[in-house]
């Protein structure tokens, strides 16, 4: 199977678990304040009657009533209050409330807007901006499903989607997974044998010729993240391998990716970098072709997570080989199957 044993020759290695570097502000496009903004007051009523100033740009507050059954101050910009009734001094009756003021339209949630590509396995969108790992996906970027036909044994009751975007430093990976079982592997076992994300990277898009089909020395790389632990904690645990090379699969020790918890199952999102694939320094431009993979590990139906962990029940990937969907057209034996993109500006 796939080259090696996925439950032999590994068992008892720890996998490190790696510390995430957190960006002291929002992902890209974030905003610091919810869309409705700050509130504000609107002004009271005047004297003889007339209607007050209202609130401020964002959210108007309500108009203070005006004295002397004056109306309420209309409030404005934002999502107005009613203005509250006339104060009445007197015995007067109080004045009517205003009404609200329209909305602002806000700042753009996305500044710089990336051009969604309708298939990302012919070319690669520019991400505008560094990426920040919370869980969500970054900017004006589309998730495409990956399907899960292109499988290898069970993957029932799992479902996945995916979004790749390049930096002149790396590759942005998102994957969002759906399953209602999240069962990691055990942390002394290989991290494929629970439900985990695997991402393939290549450099430059070539590899030596078959036969038979094998990773470059360097610049080609399958780096395999676990889900949650829970429903509750994000992680950071990952395996880095490189086909039949020496020295693999060790611990992926990078900060640069996590795991988070969802309702519905759980998000990878990871930035692979030069020296994740042995090469240094890997810069990237627009024109360039590189290769990449996606896939997803789905644990067994009898996989626990309470006693020995997950165990292998299937995979499926955004691209095989060939037609047969056989353990030597899958990306991790055969890098023949890797996407081959061109590199959007």
């Amino acid at each position: 199977m796939r080259g090696r044993s996925r439950a032999g020759g590994r068992a008892g290695r720890f996998l490190a678990l790696a510390a995430l570097s957190v960006a002291s502000c929002g992902r890209v496009g974030f905003d610091l304040l919810p869309a409705s903004g700050e509130r504000s007051e609107g002004g009271a009523g005047l004297t003889d009657g007339s209607v007050g100033t209202g609130g401020g740009p964002d959210d108007g507050g309500a108009g203070a009533g005006g004295k002397a059954n004056g109306a309420g101050g209309l409030g404005s910009g934002g999502i107005g209050g009613a203005g509250a009734g006339g104060i009445a001094p007197n015995g007067g009756a109080g004045g009517a409330g205003g009404t609200g003021g329209a909305p602002d339209a806000g700042p753009p949630r996305c500044p710089d807007p990336v051009k969604p590509n309708p298939d990302p396995c012919a070319r690669v969108s520019r991400l505008p901006a560094s990426p920040t790992f919370d869980g969500l996906l970054d900017c004006g970027l589309e998730a495409h499903p990956i399907p899960t036909t292109n499988s290898l044994g069970d993957v029932q009751g799992s479902s996945a989607s995916y979004a790749v975007a390049w930096r002149p430093d790396g590759l942005y990976f998102y994957v969002e997974v759906k399953t209602s079982r999240v069962v990691p592997a055990a942390s002394a076992d290989p991290v494929d044998l629970g439900d985990a994300v695997e991402l393939f990277a290549d450099a430059d898009g070539t590899f030596p010729p078959p036969p038979p089909p094998h990773y470059d020395a360097t610049g080609t790389r399958r780096l395999v993240i676990s889900a949650p632990e829970n429903r509750v904690a994000s992680r950071a645990q990952g395996e880095i391998d490189a086909h039949l090379q020496v020295g693999f699969p060790k611990p992926w020790l990078s900060t640069l990716f996590r795991a988070f918890p969802t309702n519905d199952g759980y998000v990878v999102e990871a930035f692979v970098v030069g020296a994740d694939l042995g090469v240094s320094p890997w810069l990237l431009s627009a024109g360039n072709e590189i290769g990449f993979d996606v896939g997803v590990d789905v644990s067994s139906e009898g996989a626990d997570a309470g006693t020995d962990g997950g165990r292998p029940g299937g995979r499926y990937f955004v691209s095989f080989a060939g037609a047969g969907h056989t353990v030597d057209d899958a990306p991790d034996v055969n890098p023949e199957a890797f996407c081959k993109p061109t590199l959007d500006p």
